[in-house]
């Protein structure tokens, strides 16, 4: 799971998704941790 750096947000300093585990962990700048399990990756058409 690579890491995806968010340096424009005031809030978030970085996030990653596992499209196996449907996982995503974002990394917020006061240096919490918000964990999403289940996190289905949807296209909309």
């Amino acid at each position: 799971m690579d890491w995806f750096e968010t340096p424009e947000s005031s809030m978030i300093s970085r996030f990653r998704y596992e499209a196996e585990t449907f996982t995503l962990e974002i990394e917020f700048k006061n240096g919490n941790v918000y964990l999403k399990f289940c996190a289905k990756n949807r296209i909309f058409l």
